[in-house]
């Protein structure tokens, strides 16, 4: 295989998918908005994702492009779609462009699917019923990759809640566990599937080597059946009440006093933080769009299908993972 392009390579699962291809014997050129700080032992280059694509157009050892880059805690709808639909299908039809195209690996999300009923995981042949703009953004995206679909070969990945090295979300909860206290939001009782990075890493390795590739949309047809569509996550949910007491035993603290904070004050402070968020131009992950999402009941979805067709597999529990997350936190002063 030749250079394999990662956008977004320098957030969380970025600099994780890098190190592991690299481990991989992949040779990688990491495309990321600002100049790093630190020295890299691969490829790197700066510019916005339509220098990306004007670099796939003209660079013929690109054998495949993974498109990671993205707006996940948006605030604004036109700059949302403008980053996660419109950059995304431009870097697509940049590849597409060549005469011999990149296979092209379009990280979306479980938030472009949906969540589903209590005890009815999501597939990938559902049809989608995003919640928030993230996932509007994500479908939409989607969407119009798969009208490239005869010219490009393409496949999705659509994680859910990703946590691992690098990740700040799950380290707030790390924190609060360590005082003995779980505020969870809405419902103690809603299962969530989680997926860490490194199973995650490992997956897209999978997807590129044995996946398959889309297909285009048959005459009036609005979504896809399915092909070429990936969950990858942990085929066992968990309870926000569950996950608190993995990390209160990979902690060694006691289990934490277990908080259900209420629909209206979690819109309340969603508000205070979306306001701060605005006003100090930085993400922040509680916020209205996020709420939407959380109040959308159980995020589940099924990577049997992964299993069967790629040979996608979890290489260790969700409490081992969330033990090694720990280790890594304290070893790198986090918590």
């Amino acid at each position: 295989m030749g250079q394999v392009l990662i956008t977004g390579a320098s957030g969380f699962i970025g600099r994780n998918l890098v190190a592991h291809l690299l481990a991989e014997n992949y040779e990688v050129l990491s495309w990321v908005r600002k100049k790093p700080d630190e020295a890299h032992s691969h490829e790197v280059m700066t510019g916005s994702l339509s220098d990306a694509a004007n670099h796939v157009r003209s660079n013929k050892r690109i054998s495949a492009v993974i498109h990671l880059a993205a707006i996940v805690a948006p605030f604004e709808r036109s700059k949302t779609l403008a980053i996660n639909v419109d950059a995304t299908k431009e870097l697509a039809v940049a590849c597409s462009a060549r005469e011999n195209p990149p296979t092209f690996i379009y990280v979306s999300s479980l938030s472009a699917s949906g969540p589903g009923q209590e005890g009815v995981p999501r597939i990938e042949s559902d049809q989608c019923t995003p919640r928030s703009l993230y996932g509007e953004s994500k479908h939409l995206a989607e969407l119009a990759l798969h009208s490239l679909a005869d010219r490009l070969p393409i496949s999705i990945v659509r994680p859910p809640a990703v946590f691992g090295p690098w990740d700040r979300n799950l380290l707030q909860l790390f924190k609060m566990i360590r005082i003995h206290l779980h505020l969870i939001g809405i419902s103690q009782h809603f299962r969530y599937s989680f997926l860490h990075v490194a199973d995650l890493a490992n997956g897209i390795q999978r997807v590129i080597e044995k996946g398959h590739r889309l297909e285009p949309f048959e005459a009036g047809s609005s979504e896809s059946p399915g092909k070429g569509t990936y969950f990858l996550a942990d085929p066992t949910p968990v309870t926000f009440r569950e996950l608190g007491n993995f990390i209160a035993s990979s902690t060694k603290t006691s289990p934490p006093w277990n908080v259900t904070v209420p629909r209206s004050l979690c819109w309340a402070l969603a508000g205070i933080s979306e306001l701060g968020g605005r006003y100090l131009n930085i993400q922040t992950f509680l916020n209205f769009d996020k709420l939407r999402e959380a109040t959308g009941g159980s995020w589940v979805c099924d990577p049997s299908k992964a299993t069967r067709e790629i040979g996608f597999e979890i290489a260790a529990s969700m409490s081992q993972r969330v033990d090694e997350t720990a280790t890594w936190y304290r070893e790198h002063g986090w918590i």
